[in-house]
């Protein structure tokens, strides 16, 4: 009865350390597994950072061409109005009224006649 007492101990010893050493290779390999993961996120993370480093310049980039180009239209605004106002203003608009008589009815109306003329320097 002591030795089977004893016989069982030891199996139980033996399922004790089988148990034990399977533990802690599982334990070893999630440690692996969370190290290769912490790695690769570093990885991963870093290449993401680069990425919206390169986009952030590529936004910069593209800004500074459309204020380039938004104070090139500016100057070209500018220089058209410019233009148009000298042309507006070389212009002479006089309105006249003149007295017609109507050739149906006999009456005479007033019509408003615009004559437009260039001044000439």
């Amino acid at each position: 009865m002591l030795e089977d007492k004893n016989l069982e101990i030891s199996e139980l010893k033996q399922k004790l350390e089988a148990t034990k050493k399977t533990y802690e290779a599982k334990c070893s390999q999630l440690e692996e597994e969370t190290r290769d993961a912490k790695a690769e996120l570093r990885q991963k993370s870093q290449e993401y950072e680069y990425r919206l480093e390169e986009l952030r310049n590529a936004v910069k980039e593209i800004e500074d061409s459309s204020d380039s180009k938004y104070q090139e239209w500016s100057v070209k605004e500018n220089q058209l109005q410019t233009v148009i106002n000298c042309q507006f203003s070389s212009l002479q608009v006089h309105l006249k009224m003149c007295q017609c008589q109507c050739y149906n009815c006999g009456a005479k109306h007033y019509n408003f006649v615009l004559d437009l003329q260039t001044s000439r320097n």
